[in-house]
């Protein structure tokens, strides 16, 4: 074990464990093998091994922070990055359950002032499977900024000019251009439509975007350290220290956590252990009711393998996808909800055979390859079924 790293590992029991010696065998050989694993991968972040019904199992391995070498807690927060329009579509999706929302309504139904010859063609449900026709023109002004910080990196966001811009100016700015295709007819990774759905969000609720994300979904889930943050995730509210910051080795600023413009909402934040509390809460039921869960999971876009806010594979598309040598996925389950987003070097991933009682979550703030990550969880699965 290297001692230029700081290894903490930890089992948090989520019940009262009294003499199952059994269980706390198979928690103590899981996490000896999370450690080789971490060890080998030189793993940097935060890993969860979640079981429903019982305790987690959460291992740390690094630096939450390299310039002050802070380590790692289990309530470290970290960016979502595109695990953001999960949630986003999870939030949707219940307020529909609530009748507050309509996802295949128009929406200038929800957007009044919105240009009604593409808003009323365009449709929730459009945006929720990126297949809108929304140009992305969100992204120049965006992709200016890490550009504008290297060149005076004592700016500040409200600084940079354009910054100031409300959530609702941008959408007149850069959520209104012409269609690039007729609304259905094709897929396209648009971050206007998941800004647009967090506008729909604010302007039915009457709420900010983090409240309505409180409401339905971190809260009847227990994310207890999960939130909303604007520009900057340093600024979130309630403040907090215990944060990942990005770290990339090998980029030319060494450092990976853009600023996410006010222009464009807020971004979130969670927890590895959080992930887990999801997953939960989704197939369970506390989320979304059973009719709109199978909704929530279906496929639309089969050639990107695209549901609601995130990605659904079969066993045999996830062999494929992750090159195993022989077939491993499909020894455990016939669907996999895998999900990752990440944020200049941050990168998280969860993932969860559909049907299980099985999560396992890998947040790291340095460059990580998710297949590795997918790869290794499918492995700890099929030991467990397999003790079972």
């Amino acid at each position: 074990m290297k001692k230029s790293w700081l290894i903490a590992l930890t089992i948090f029991m989520g019940a009262n464990i009294t003499g199952d010696a059994k269980a706390i065998d198979k928690h103590d050989q899981l996490k000896n093998t999370i450690t080789r694993w971490a060890e080998e991968q030189n793993f940097n972040g935060v890993l969860v091994v979640g079981i429903e019904g019982e305790p987690a199992i959460t291992v740390t391995r690094g630096v939450a922070d390299f310039s002050t070498k802070r380590p790692f807690t289990r309530n470290t927060i970290f960016q979502t990055g595109s695990v953001d329009k999960y949630l986003t579509a999870i939030a949707v999706l219940a307020m529909q359950d609530k009748g507050l929302l309509d996802i295949h309504t128009p929406i200038t139904r929800y957007l009044p002032d919105y240009r009604s010859d593409t808003g009323d063609k365009v449709t929730l449900h459009h945006m929720l499977i990126n297949r809108s026709g929304l140009p992305n023109d969100y992204m120049p002004p965006v992709g200016k900024i890490p550009a504008a910080l290297k060149a005076n990196p004592g700016a500040t966001m409200h600084s940079l000019g354009f910054m100031d811009m409300s959530p609702e100016e941008g959408v007149k700015a850069y959520g209104s251009g012409d269609l690039k295709f007729t609304p259905g007819e094709q897929f396209d990774y648009s971050n206007t439509n998941w800004i647009l759905l967090q506008h729909i969000l604010r302007t039915v609720s009457g709420k900010s975007y983090g409240e309505v994300l409180q409401e339905y979904v971190f809260s009847p889930a227990g994310m207890e350290n999960s939130g909303t943050f604007e520009i900057d995730l340093n600024g979130a509210t309630p403040k907090t220290v215990d944060i990942a910051i990005g770290y990339n080795p090998r980029g030319k600023r060494h450092d990976g956590d853009y600023p996410f413009p006010s222009f464009v909402g807020h971004g979130s934040y969670m927890a590895a252990a959080d992930s887990i509390k999801l997953i939960d809460a989704l197939y369970s039921g506390k989320l979304l009711t059973a009719t709109t869960l199978k909704e929530f999971s279906t496929v639309y876009s089969a050639e990107k393998h695209y549901a609601y806010g995130g990605r659904v594979y079969s066993s045999s598309e996830m062999d494929n996808q992750y090159q195993t040598t022989e077939p491993l996925f499909a020894k455990i389950a016939e669907r996999f909800s895998p999900q990752n987003g990440s944020n200049g070097a941050t990168k998280i991933a969860f993932i969860h055979p559909i049907g299980t009682p099985y999560t396992v979550a890998a947040f790291s703030n340095t460059p990580t390859y998710t297949g590795n990550v997918y790869r290794f969880a499918a492995e700890i699965i099929l030991n467990l079924q397999n003790k079972e």
